[in-house]
């Protein structure tokens, strides 16, 4: 009876110790740049007019993670994690704006030299209150 503990009690340390990570996980800190740098590197990997299967693309090879807002028809996506190396993973607060034809063509925070035609055409470019992703308002994100 004895031997039988002993035998349940190895396997439970021996199962609890394969399921668990022996490595540490790279730590997740806040990123060091602030958000219009983090703005301005994403668009380095990504720039506006790409289409939106390549932005995933290119953001996954560059070790960006994010997700579509619920709901939605994949016209904003969330950018959270930048993995830096295997110690470090940043949070980030970057988030694309795709149009209908599934075309990168903004960013919150958006950047002044970013903008592009097809917003400065827009009414929404010369009200700063029409249009809250495309207006040149105060950003909540600074």
């Amino acid at each position: 009876m004895r031997q039988l503990g002993l035998f349940i009690a190895a396997a439970i340390v021996i199962g609890s110790a394969a399921g668990c990570q022996m490595t540490p996980a790279p730590g997740l800190i806040s990123c060091p740049l602030p958000a219009a740098e983090q703005t301005a590197k994403i668009l380095e990997i990504a720039p506006l007019g790409t289409p939106r299967d390549d932005v995933l693309k290119r953001l996954d090879q560059a070790g960006v993670i994010g997700n579509f807002s619920s709901g939605d028809s994949k016209s904003t996506y969330y950018c959270d994690v930048w993995q830096q190396g295997q110690d470090e993973r940043w949070h980030i607060n970057v988030v694309l704006l795709f149009d209908e034809n599934g075309i990168l063509y903004g960013t919150r925070p958006q950047l002044a030299s970013a903008i592009t035609e097809r917003e400065a055409s827009t009414p929404a470019a010369t009200d700063p209150f029409a249009d809250p992703v495309i207006g040149k308002g105060a950003d909540p994100f600074e």
